[in-house]
């Protein structure tokens, strides 16, 4: 086994049926047998929290994708074309008339009024808390991965209540519905990080036409990942994967000696001349990442994001998915 494959193995290490996650103990050259600790990311305070959410929540309200779905509701959405087997009181004669190709015969379509429910599940592990040391101030301060997560989750989640969804957490029985449930949700989310939760989202707990959205780095073990999107693929209900990491993670930016923990148990590895590993990394970590977007089903969308850039991206994406037009397997709340 190469070094390079003994770093990517120790990233995916696990004993007992938990996983744990190596992360990079420092960015400084160390001597043999030392180590840094890299500092533990903090939570966000809730009004911090919803101050941070309810500009991303707008932006996607406000952008093309809206929530939106075909129904029996009274408000009035969309005309479409006419689909073959529809019973003819479907088709609005008058806007047919209207139409410029005589061949298409269109429906009106309304908003469905009875509301759907998303279920959010964020990764507890300590691992997301991680942060790379950034001694002498040259690195970027950006987010811990939790906080980045934590915010991601109730911008989508303060979406879905705006538009009038059952939101939870994934887990728990408790729904919230409505604007006045905001603050509750960013506390039952916040909450559900400190808790001694499994490392791997409750999918027997999920309802199977619920939509559900999970946030984590997946740097799980192979046979845990294979086996979660599997689930995924197979529900129902729509599935959204945010996968949240660190730019450290990406460039793996450390020089000489450098001893690998993680904050799961005690494990360590340490590997000299990292920099000679780093454009190698690189091409195993984009193969990671092209494998969970291979694991992706039909009911499920994989969106990316690194916590040195914008949320906004890979929430309109998440959010578009999540507010598609409902088809047969949508059908029931």
């Amino acid at each position: 086994m190469t070094v390079l494959n003994s770093l990517l193995g120790f990233w995916h290490k696990h004993g007992s049926g938990a996983h744990a996650k190596a992360r990079p103990a420092g960015g400084r050259p160390l001597p043999a047998g030392a180590s840094k600790s890299g500092p533990t990311g903090a939570v966000p305070a809730l009004p911090e929290l919803l101050l941070a959410a309810h500009p991303l929540a707008q932006a996607l309200l406000d952008g093309p994708h809206s929530r939106k779905r075909a129904g029996d509701g009274e408000e009035f959405w969309q005309f479409r074309p006419y689909q073959p087997l529809e019973p003819a009181s479907a088709i609005d004669w008058r806007q047919s008339a209207r139409s410029p190709n005589p061949e298409i015969l269109w429906v009106r379509e309304h908003e469905q009024k009875t509301p759907r429910t998303l279920l959010i599940w964020i990764d507890p592990s300590p691992s997301m808390r991680w942060v790379p040391d950034n001694a002498g101030g040259t690195r970027k301060v950006v987010p811990a991965k939790s906080e980045a997560a934590l915010t991601a989750a109730l911008a989508l989640g303060v979406a879905a209540l705006k538009a009038g969804e059952r939101v939870g957490v994934a887990g728990r029985p408790r729904l919230y519905m409505g604007p006045q449930a905001f603050g509750a949700l960013a506390a039952a989310l916040k909450e559900s990080l400190a808790e001694d939760r499994p490392p791997l989202p409750p999918l027997a707990t999920v309802p199977p036409h619920a939509q559900l959205l999970l946030v984590s780095d997946f740097l799980w073990p192979e046979k845990s990942m294979e086996e979660i999107f599997s689930a995924c693929a197979s529900r129902p209900g729509r599935t959204a994967l945010l996968c949240v990491l660190d730019p450290a993670e990406r460039e793996l930016p450390y020089q000489g000696q450098v001893r690998f923990t993680t904050p799961e148990n005690d494990q360590t590895l340490t590997l000299p001349a990292v920099e000679s590993l780093r454009e190698n990394y690189r091409t195993e970590l984009e193969g990671h990442l092209a494998r969970l977007r291979s694991l992706q089903g039909p009911r499920s969308r994989f969106a990316l994001h690194w916590t040195d850039t914008s949320l906004l991206p890979p929430l309109m994406q998440l959010h578009a998915w999540l507010g598609k037009r409902n088809t047969a397997g949508d059908a029931r709340p």
